[in-house]
């Protein structure tokens, strides 16, 4: 989670009682159009996969991987 934050572009918050992190991306619209286009981006280059949380909520879920 600190590292998270220390990246420029995102930004996470401490999880209560999950065992997940939920870390937001605030550069969409400029170098990503949805946090979709970021996952992809993520894997394709450094080869780690993670998910795309308007799967799972579109409205609190969106921007967020």
């Amino acid at each position: 989670m600190e590292r998270l934050n220390e990246i420029d572009g995102l930004s996470c918050s401490k999880p209560e009682g999950a065992f997940y992190v939920f870390p937001r991306i605030h550069g969409l619209d400029s170098r990503w159009k949805t946090d979709m286009d970021f996952v992809l981006h993520l894997l394709r280059e450094t080869g780690v996969l993670t998910g795309k949380w308007s799967g799972f909520d579109t409205v609190y879920g969106s921007r967020h991987f």
